[in-house]
Order: structure tokens, then sequence, then C-alpha cells
């Protein structure tokens, strides 16, 4: 058994809590694995499709089966991902959320940092690392996909509307993936999504809570030490944050590099699309 639709990204964009939502259903099943990169991962794309589909050996009955890897919109550097999807999976589903293009990129760094993978300032690091700021050319992705597969199999969503609207945006999800749309668990209703994951959250104020240690030490250190803790997580916190401001002519360049590409996101997104200011 394979999957029936894919949530391909992009990555730092609400993906994990779209998946939830999707599992959530009584006629959803999403992989234990969230991003199992199958189509981007030699390793896994080697196991063959026999191991893919034992990623959905649970999944019974579902009407809509399918799994969530971010990898999957990461073109030039995963190049060949879509034809490889369209050879296994023709007929499949594809859900794209994307986000205000810099807010991921700054939303990627601080999960590099937190994972002890950077150190660097963010300036340095898109100096260096042009995927940063590839993976957030959401029309370039689009486009990609475009050329392997037909217009009204791939939904574009942003990270707003699973914030904003988020009822009626699962319903139109819902029925994009050919479930009920009427039939919205609770879990849609509440904040499914955790602190770290949820679309649109303002990453300095929540950076704090991904600390290590943090938990620990506010259950067993005595007052002043927790005071004293307190005050080095802050200073962390606001380091990270400078280190990931941009000076303003390099912000500018990035928006002005990233305005057609945003442009194009607006055919999916319709006039009602703001362009984040940028376009």
């Amino acid at each position: 058994m394979l999957p029936n639709f894919l949530v391909i990204g992009a990555m730092k964009s609400g993906t994990t809590s779209l998946a939830r939502y999707l599992g959530a259903h009584p006629e959803g099943f999403v992989t234990h694995d969230k991003e199992p990169d199958f189509f981007t991962r030699p390793d896994r794309y080697a196991m063959g499709l026999g191991w893919y589909e034992s990623l959905f050996a649970e999944a019974g009955d579902a009407v809509a089966r399918g799994e969530a890897s971010t990898s999957y919109t990461k073109f030039p550097r995963f190049h060949d991902t879509p034809q490889r999807i369209a050879e296994v999976l023709p007929d499949v589903r594809l859900l794209y959320v994307v986000r205000h293009p810099i807010d991921r990129i700054r939303s990627q760094y601080f999960h590099a940092v937190l994972r002890g993978k950077e150190a660097r300032p963010l300036a340095d690091v898109l100096a260096a690392m042009p995927q940063y700021v590839d993976n957030s050319r959401y029309g370039l992705q689009i486009d990609y996909y475009l050329e392997h597969f037909p217009r009204e199999q791939l939904l574009v969503l942003t990270s707003d509307q699973l914030r904003n609207e988020r009822v009626a945006t699962i319903k139109r999800v819902y029925q994009f993936v050919g479930v009920d749309p009427e039939q919205v668990p609770a879990e849609v209703f509440s904040e499914f999504h955790t602190t770290r994951d949820r679309p649109g959250a303002r990453p300095f104020d929540q950076r704090i809570q991904a600390v290590p240690g943090r938990s620990l030490a506010s259950r067993i250190a005595p007052s002043p030490l927790k005071s004293l803790y307190k005050r080095f997580s802050t200073r962390r916190v606001e380091d990270l944050q400078a280190a990931a401001e941009l000076p303003p002519d390099t912000l500018r360049r990035l928006e002005d590099d990233l305005r057609q590409d945003v442009a194009r996101v607006r055919v999916f997104l319709g006039e009602g699309f703001d362009g984040w200011g940028i376009a």
C-alpha cells in the first residue's frame, strides 16, 4: 500500500501541525516517522518500494494515506525529487505550506543553531549556504513540481491560514485529500500543535523553551540558581536574536531577490494574498 497524499514542505512552515491534523481524521493515516525522506535520501531510496510501503502497513482502510517530508521541496539540492515521486505516485495529492520567506529562513537558522549545527551569524550563513534562500523560493519549488504533475494535484496553503483560519483551511485540506471535510476532529479546534512548530509562532519568544536543561533546572535548582539560569537562558536567547539580525542592505537585497518568486506564489494563493509585504 502506497500513499495517496504527500505534505512536501516547506521546512519550518507548519508541516508538523498539518500532518497531525491529517492523521487525526477518522479516515486519515500519516506515517509514524513524520519525515521518511524516501524520495530524497539515497539510503532510504535504496531500500526500495517494499520498505516504503511498510510505512503504511497500519493504514488499514484509511481513505487518505500520507507522509510529510520537507526535503521534497529543497530544489536544487535534491533536484530529481518531483520526477521520482511522479514515477511511483503519478496520482498523488501534494500539499505545500508556505510562510513569510525571510521568517522561514530565520526559523531554519534557529533550528540549526539550537541543534548545535550552526554558530555563525545568519548573514554569514546566507553568504555561504544558498540553500537557506532556495528553500524559501516557493515559486521555484512549485514550478518544478508542475513539470511533472497537473495543477489540480497541488494545494498551496500559508501558515497564516493554518493559524488564523484553521478549521476552514483544514476542511479544504480534507476535501483535497478525499476525506469527509465535515468530520473535523476535536484536535483541530484546539491548540493541537506544540509551541515550537506552531505556524506563525514568534521564534524569538519561544527559543528560551528550547534551551538545553531548562526543564530540569526549573524543577531541581535552588531559587538563586534558578534566577541565574534564567538570566543565562535569556542572554542566550538575546544572543541568538542578535545573530539572526540582518544588516539593512542585506535585508533589502534579500527581499529584492525574493520579490519575483513571491509574485509567482501569488498565482496560487489568489488576490487576497498580501505578498508578505515583499511583492
